[in-house]
């Protein structure tokens, strides 16, 4: 849902998963690998690492945030 908190790591590496939800604010880190994704939703929150690893992703909005890394 859109505005959706976690307060732990999100891992949805290697689902069916091709859209993430506005506003989303993900505590820890933020596994995204091996998935449909083709954009980051502005306002991303990720207070550790993000890791796109074989996506669609070719672009970073503006308002990201990122806590740690960001794989590609």
């Amino acid at each position: 849902p859109e505005g959706l908190k976690v307060g732990g790591d999100l891992y949805l590496s290697d689902t069916g998963i091709t859209k993430l939800p506005k506003g989303l604010k993900v505590r820890g880190s933020l596994d995204l690998s091996n998935t449909g994704i083709t954009e980051i939703p502005e306002g991303l929150e990720v207070g550790g690492y993000l890791n796109l690893s074989n996506t669609r992703v070719t672009e970073l909005p503006e308002g990201l945030k990122v806590g740690g890394q960001i794989y590609k």
